[in-house]
C-alpha cells in the first residue's frame, strides 16, 4: 500500500478535509481465469476448516485481481457473522458461503445455565479460526493483509444461545439477566479479539483490516446489532447502547453495521456515541441501493454528526461519481468491485483529475 492511501485511511478515520473520498476499488477476474476449478472447494469442510485449501484460494483470488486507488487484498478468516457464539458453546451448521448458529437444541434454557458458559480456547471452533489465521499470517509476505474474524456484537451473540423470541421476552421479563450476560459476552469479545490481534502483531502486522475492507494503522472492528431491527429505541438505549460504547472504548476505532430500515430508529442513539467513528450503512434486499438518492438524507445527517461514512457494494464508476458529487469527501469511504481496468482508471481519474 503506498504512503498516499496509508495516509488517506487515516484522514478517513478522523474525518479530515481531503480532496476525494477514499476509494477500495477492486476488478476480480478469478471466477473466469484459468485454474479456479482447481482451488475451488470440493467439501464443506474443505470450504471453511482447511486452512491451507483456503489460503490457496486467498492467493488465486488475489493473483486473479485488480485493484485500484485504495484498494487492497485483505483475508479475515471468516467462519459465520457471529462466530464467537460458536466459541461460547452454541452449536453451529457449516453450509455453503455461510455458517449458521443455534439452529438446535438452545444452550441457555433458564438464565441460571449462563454461568457455565464461557469463552473455550479448546473448543474447535476457537482452534479452527486459530490455524487459519496462523497459516494466512505465515505466508502474507506483503501479499494481503489481515482483517478480523466475524466475531459478532452482544444481542446478535446472545440470540443463538438463548433463542430469538426467548431474548425478545427476556427485554423486558429478565432485564437484569440480559444485561449481566451482555457484559459478560462484552469480556469474552475482547479476550478473543486480543488473541487473534495478537497473531497479527507476532508476525509483523501492525494494525488490521476487515470485512468492510477499510485498512487502520491500530485496532478496530465493525460494531453490530441486526437483534435491534426487532426492538424499541428505547430497548437499544438501554440494552445496546451501553456495550457499544463499551466497544468503542476498548478499541482503537469503530465503525457501526447499520442494516436495513428497520434498524433507522436508533440512528440518534448511535450519533451520540461520541467514541463511534463512523456508521456503515446497508439498504438491505428490495430496498433502493446505497447510490440511491432516497438515502441522501441520511447520509447528510451521519456526515452533520462528523461521522465517518462507509458505502459498500458499489458497482459502476457512474455510481461512485454521484455519491462523490453529493456527499463530502472528509470521511466518506466507497468501496466498488468494477466490471473492467478500464472502468476502474476512468473513476480514479475522474475524482483525481488524472
Amino acid at each position: 500500500m503506498t504512503s498516499d492511501a496509508l495516509r488517506r485511511y487515516k484522514a478517513f478515520w478522523h474525518c479530515e478535509e481531503t480532496d476525494r473520498p477514499v476509494l477500495h476499488i477492486t476488478v476480480p477476474k478469478y471466477a473466469s481465469a484459468e485454474g479456479w476449478e482447481a482451488v475451488r472447494s470440493k467439501s464443506l469442510t474443505d470450504e471453511w476448516e482447511n486452512a491451507k485449501a483456503r489460503l490457496d484460494r486467498v492467493l488465486y483470488q488475489i493473483k486473479h485481481s485488480s485493484y485500484y486507488a485504495e484498494g487492497f487484498a485483505t483475508e479475515r478468516a471468516f467462519f459465520g457473522s457471529v462466530c464467537l457464539a460458536g466459541m461460547m458453546g452454541c452449536d453451529y451448521k457449516l453450509a455453503p458461503y455461510t455458517v449458521w448458529f443455534g439452529l438446535q437444541e438452545k444452550l441457555i434454557k433458564d438464565w441460571r445455565d449462563f454461568d457455565s458458559v464461557e469463552l473455550n480456547k479448546e473448543s474447535p471452533l476457537f482452534l479452527t479460526v486459530k490455524n487459519v489465521f496462523e497459516t494466512f499470517a505465515e505466508n502474507l509476505n506483503g501479499q494481503f493483509r489481515l482483517g478480523m474474524t466475524d466475531l459478532g456484537g452482544n444481542l446478535d451473540i446472545l440470540s443463538p444461545l438463548r433463542g430469538t423470541q426467548e431474548l425478545l421476552i427476556d427485554l423486558i421479563e429478565n432485564p437484569e439477566e440480559v444485561k449481566k450476560a451482555i457484559e459478560i459476552t462484552d469480556r469474552y469479545f475482547e479476550e478473543a479479539f486480543d488473541y487473534y490481534y495478537s497473531i497479527f502483531t507476532s508476525h509483523g502486522q501492525k494494525g488490521m483490516s476487515s470485512w468492510m475492507g477499510i485498512w487502520c494503522d491500530e485496532r478496530y472492528f465493525p460494531l453490530q446489532c441486526d437483534f435491534a431491527a426487532m426492538i424499541s429505541p428505547d430497548s437499544f438505549k438501554e440494552f445496546t447502547v451501553p456495550s457499544l460504547t463499551r466497544a468503542c472504548d476498548y478499541l482503537d476505532y469503530s465503525i457501526f453495521h447499520l442494516d436495513g430500515p428497520a434498524m433507522l430508529p436508533h440512528i440518534d442513539h448511535l450519533l451520540s456515541i461520541e467514541a463511534l467513528n463512523g456508521i456503515q450503512w446497508v439498504p438491505g434486499d428490495g430496498n433502493p441501493p446505497a447510490w440511491d438518492e432516497k438515502w441522501f438524507n441520511l447520509y447528510h445527517k451521519i456526515q452533520a454528526a462528523n461521522k465517518s461514512l462507509v458505502l459498500l457494494d458499489i458497482n459502476s464508476a457512474e455510481q461512485i461519481i454521484r455519491l462523490s458529487n453529493e456527499l463530502s469527501p472528509n470521511g466518506l469511504f466507497i468501496s466498488a468491485n468494477l466490471a473492467t481496468d478500464e472502468e476502474a482508471m476512468e473513476v480514479v481519474g475522474k475524482l483525481t483529475g488524472k
